[in-house]
């Protein structure tokens, strides 16, 4: 080996290393990059995620209200019909009470 071929490796191996090591910085940057991006992903996912379940839970109510609300407006109508029969059968006992008193009288 001569002088001139060693003084090339080592011009290429300075080369070669400091390529490596700057490959290094971009890589360590990348990473710190990713690390970053897979934070403020999983920010965002659990935001998101939070937001559906909170989402999921008042539609679940809604539903849940309009239901009940749809049979509490049929419990209501069974009430006034109820109410309305009852008074029919009050009317109906004071007029059969009316008409057995009066053919009482007529005796």
């Amino acid at each position: 080996m001569t002088l001139e071929q060693g003084k090339d490796i080592n011009k290429s191996f300075l080369f070669l290393n400091n390529k490596i090591d700057s490959l290094k910085d971009t890589v360590f940057y990348y990473n710190k990059l990713k690390f970053t991006y897979d934070s403020l992903y999983q920010t965002i996912y659990q935001t998101k995620d939070s937001f559906y379940d909170w989402k999921w839970k008042y539609e679940a109510n809604r539903r849940s209200y309009d239901n009940r609300q749809k049979d509490y407006w049929k419990t209501e109508k069974i009430h006034e019909a109820s109410k309305l029969i009852l008074i029919g059968i009050i009317i109906l006992q004071f007029t059969t009470i009316a008409s057995l008193q009066n053919q009482i009288n007529h005796r």
